[in-house]
């Protein structure tokens, strides 16, 4: 299961590299973020056993790709970083090389190197290397100097992120800030977990529940804690996402109304010269609201031919039938548009009905909600019991 969810976040980390290469010619404040996600999907990348391996075979050095890995982590981290404080301090000049940021990311990677060749008896194709080096006394040393930079980074990264949310208004911003400081805070818990293992075995003791224990935890929260990363700083491709999903449902949804009701009134129907593709997601905010006038003016056109007071007697067979109080109104105005459209099947017509009016609404996407919930109620069986409660009287 952990080896899926790594392969799942590996994945997720190089679909926004693709994303979001294209942002990075036209906006230099994203260039260290997409450099961020570039050396942490290497990072993830060279993790896995079998390119862990691949490396190994082609340098002949035992365990490199951990020295590797580890080194592309702190250039993720550091690139992070500057992208998080460019964000909170917009007007704060970039970095340059000489920083102490570059300098300190720069000493922190030298010391891995220098660690690790002296590092002894590493073996070819190590399983986990913490564990695979518990006690050692240099091994414990290049784990703390990888846990010292990514507790630097991501504590930075919590405090920055965090007090930038507090302040942000309410709405995606702060939700995307709220969850990139979170994925922060759960990365200082894994640096704070494994230098907890590194110290407990370096005085001898053993981790409870042994190794396997250890490990299983520092992926999850390793994991845990990219993946919130990842999501906080891509939250509005993920928030664009769900948006056209629920925009292409409500499409959908209301298409076996707007077809009865632009058959019967075909004019209402606007059509151009450059017409846009029916399933096209760049035009599907413009053809959702399209859709939702098409049946409007269509329900407004057949008012001015239905029989005055059939929306009232709608209303009050929508009463006697039991709907709860909170649906009748949609189900009322779903039952005068069947009933209008049966009238007109029939060639029945009236001098217009004034009791309908449309349901009043703020927003295009409450004009839609609305008119989604009348679509559902118009093929619904509550219809029929609609109709079997209309008065005796009704017009």
């Amino acid at each position: 299961m952990i080896h899926v969810l790594e392969l799942v976040v590996v994945l997720l980390a190089w679909t926004i590299v693709v994303w979001r290469r294209p942002t990075v010619r036209t906006s230099f404040q994203t260039q260290p973020l997409w450099g961020a996600f570039v050396a942490l999907a290497v990072s993830l990348t060279i993790r896995m056993p079998r390119v862990a391996e691949a490396i190994e075979n082609v340098t002949g050095v035992a365990q490199v790709g951990t020295l590797l890995k580890h080194a592309t982590g702190v250039v993720a981290m550091l690139l992070l970083v500057n992208w998080i404080t460019a964000l909170v301090s917009p007007t704060e000049e970039p970095p340059a090389f000489t920083s102490p940021r570059y300098i300190t990311a720069g000493v922190m990677i030298c010391a891995l190197v220098i660690l690790f060749f002296l590092i002894p008896e590493r073996d070819h194709g190590g399983d986990y290397f913490i564990t695979d080096h518990a006690g050692d006394a240099v091994a414990t040393a290049y784990q703390l100097v990888f846990v010292a930079s990514a507790t630097l980074a991501t504590g930075v990264g919590t405090l920055l992120v965090g007090r930038a949310s507090r302040v942000a208004p309410a709405g995606g911003l702060r939700r995307s800030l709220a969850t990139l400081a979170l994925g922060n805070l759960l990365g200082v818990g894994y640096c704070a977990l494994r230098a907890t293992y590194l110290l407990v075995t370096a005085s001898g003791g053993t981790w409870p529940g042994g190794d396997g224990a250890f490990e299983t935890a520092s992926k999850v929260v390793k994991l845990g804690a990219i993946t919130l990363i990842l999501a906080g700083t891509s939250y509005s491709v993920f928030a664009l996402a769900l948006r056209r999903w629920k925009q292409w449902v409500a499409m959908r949804r209301l298409y076996a109304l707007w077809a009865v009701l632009t058959d019967a009134v075909p004019h209402v129907v606007m059509r151009g010269e450059n017409e846009p593709r029916e399933h096209s997601p760049v035009e599907l905010t413009y053809r959702l609201h399209r859709r939702g006038i098409e049946i409007r003016d269509a329900a407004l056109t057949l008012r001015d031919t239905a029989p005055p007071g059939l929306h009232r007697d709608a209303v009050l067979a929508v009463e006697r039938a039991g709907v709860p109080e909170v649906e009748r109104a949609v189900v009322a105005e779903a039952y005068w548009l069947k009933e209008v459209l049966r009238l007109t099947e029939q060639g029945l017509s009236g001098s217009g009905d004034p009791s309908y009016t449309p349901h009043p609404a703020a927003e295009s996407e409450a004009e839609t909600a609305w008119l989604v919930r009348v679509a559902r109620a118009f093929a619904s069986p509550t219809m029929g019991r609609v109709h079997d409660a209309i008065p005796e009287n009704a017009t």
